[in-house]
């Protein structure tokens, strides 16, 4: 099976899904199971929030939109692009 990870923001728990398996972030590299139900609700209201749905593309548009808007609200906004050939994971 494969592998499903979901993260739209760093202060948002990822959730990944593996074969009818969901499971929540824990800390120090580990991860809890948990309810794909009661995840995906949450993903879908954090969504909401950004004036968003999971059909809404994840697009440039949609990323420049919403650092234009955490712009006005003053909030910093820190973009890196890295090119997946610039690193290695172990």
């Amino acid at each position: 099976m494969g592998l499903i990870s979901i993260s739209m923001a760093s202060h948002v728990p990822m959730s990944r899904w593996d074969g009818g398996n969901c499971y929540i972030r824990a800390g120090n590299g580990c991860y809890a199971s948990a309810d794909w139900e009661q995840e995906l609700t949450l993903l879908e209201d954090f969504l909401k929030c950004l004036g968003a749905t999971l059909k809404t593309p994840y697009n440039e548009t949609f990323i420049r939109e919403r650092g234009q808007e955490l712009q006005t609200k003053d909030m910093p906004l820190l973009t890196l692009e890295v090119e997946p050939e610039d690193f290695t994971i172990h």
